[in-house]
């Protein structure tokens, strides 16, 4: 029902920008024209519906999976003190580490043979995201967490056609909290409580996190 009515207001605030075009995303996605084609409603409502998502819930998932991550790996945490220039590769780490988002899926265009296995087209496929992020494959010690790995080619913001339009900014707003967080907190501590994490396959965040300082 949520979507569905959230869905209502955006057609109706697009259909406005169409009458009155603004200095925003939306009258910038209604312009956006190539060889001759234009976003249809549907289009810019999945568009929107992403943007909002992805540059909320996902960015504020990952700052706190940070902030618990550092808490429970002190050496980390005062390592980046030392030296905030740490701050880059420590969230990458974090997003493989302690994914926010754990999984997505996909619908195949094509028949694609996998391991053995067909995926015919029209298949819906859940890929999963955090279980690639672990690999042994590809990272040393994979549930080790190392605020310095390079290389760390996580898929927290999946990959090729499909990666996340929004890496830049998610990345500044959670290395700009973060470090903001642990330089004027410099005694931050969880409570003994464990994190209450909320419920769902897809994403990985936390319900509440309890912390204190002096």
């Amino acid at each position: 029902a949520s979507m569905l009515e959230m869905k209502r207001y955006l057609e109706e605030i697009i259909e406005q920008r169409r009458q009155d075009p603004r200095d925003d995303v939306i009258t910038t996605l209604i312009q956006a024209e190539e060889a001759g084609d234009k976003l249809t409603t549907d289009e810019m409502v999945v568009m929107v519906v992403a943007i909002l998502v992805g540059g909320n819930n996902s960015t504020a998932h990952l700052i706190g999976n940070a902030i618990l991550t550092l808490l429970r790996h002190p050496d980390a945490l005062a390592r980046l003190r030392d030296d905030p220039r740490l701050i880059r590769p420590t969230i990458e780490e974090v997003m493989r580490f302690e994914s926010p988002v754990q999984a997505t899926s996909r619908v195949a265009k094509e028949s694609i043979e996998l391991d053995g296995q067909t995926i015919e087209p029209g298949s819906n496929v859940h890929v999963l995201l955090a279980s690639g992020n672990r690999d042994e494959a590809q990272f040393a010690n994979p549930d080790v967490f190392v605020i310095d790995r390079s290389p760390n080619r996580h898929l927290t913001f999946a990959h090729g056609p499909h990666y996340c339009l929004g890496t830049s900014l998610a990345r500044t707003i959670a290395q700009t909290a973060v470090l903001t967080l642990i330089t004027r907190f410099p005694d931050l501590k969880t409570v003994a409580n464990e994190p209450v994490w909320n419920d769902g396959f897809s994403f990985r965040s936390l319900k509440t996190l309890e912390v204190t300082w002096e």
